[in-house]
């Protein structure tokens, strides 16, 4: 099952398979779609449009902790082929996104405390900050 589920991002129509570091994969993108928890704050740190792609919004945020729900707060939300589509043709072609400056307040207010440090290890201490947890 997993073999196939590889395959079919290797070999999907406008799919692709990253299996090593996707920092460059990310700082080389114009936008990204997703339905991954673990991107869900990892691409904020480029401040790029995001969507996430859910039928279930409520219950996706439900799951989350409160970091998590601000998180998904600086993305679109979709769950159709046509808002996919008028996220890639508005806010990223012709570049009407509304959720930039939350974005960019998002990334200076809450992730920007730990420049220098890699996608991971970023969110990693904002969790440890989050729960209160101490860093040593």
């Amino acid at each position: 099952k997993t073999d196939e589920y590889y395959e079919f991002w290797r070999n999907g129509d406008n799919t692709q398979l990253e299996e090593g570091n996707f920092a460059s994969l990310f700082a080389t993108s114009d936008a990204m779609i997703h339905d991954c928890g673990s991107f869900t704050a990892e691409y904020l740190y480029t401040k790029k449009p995001v969507m996430f792609v859910t039928n279930d919004i409520e219950k996706v945020c439900g799951d989350l902790n409160e970091f998590g729900k601000k998180c998904i707060e600086q993305h679109y939300i979709g769950s159709e082929g046509k808002e996919i589509f008028n996220f890639i043709d508005n806010v990223v072609l012709k570049g009407k996104d509304i959720k930039k400056n939350d974005r960019e307040d998002f990334f200076n207010n809450i992730l920007k405390s730990m420049e220098n440090l890699d996608f991971g290890e970023c969110v990693y201490r904002t969790l440890l900050k989050e729960f209160k947890w101490d860093i040593q």
